[in-house]
């Protein structure tokens, strides 16, 4: 009875030694595979960041030239501006003078005719 007591004891110890070399095994592979699919989600979230960073960068570079543009539009807008202020007043200092020959011209033409 005790030999086949023993025998059944060790059955048992064997059994629970490959059930927990297993369980260690298992347990490996579980870590191995999690570290490599941490290790590739890493990879994709710096290659997502990197992509972010460029195109952030293209973004800003679009905005500069964009902003720099209207500066320039701004000025051309305000040049045209003041250019046609002076074009008026010329306008208007040459009507004045054509009125003012046209009223000497007219006094001229209404003292001859008298």
């Amino acid at each position: 009875d005790r030999s086949v007591f023993n025998s059944s004891k060790d059955n048992d110890m064997d059994r629970l030694h490959r059930q927990l070399s297993e369980a260690r095994e298992a347990q490996t592979v579980k870590e191995q595979e999690q570290s490599s699919l941490l290790k590739k989600l890493e990879c994709e979230n710096r290659d997502i960041r990197e992509e972010f960073t460029v195109r952030m960068m293209e973004k800003n570079s679009k905005i500069v030239a964009l902003e720099q543009t209207l500066a320039a539009q701004e000025q051309v807008v305000g040049n045209m501006s003041s250019e046609m202020d002076q074009l008026q007043n010329g306008m208007e200092k040459v009507s004045v003078q054509r009125r003012a020959e046209i009223e000497e011209m007219s006094q001229e033409l209404m003292d001859r005719t008298s």
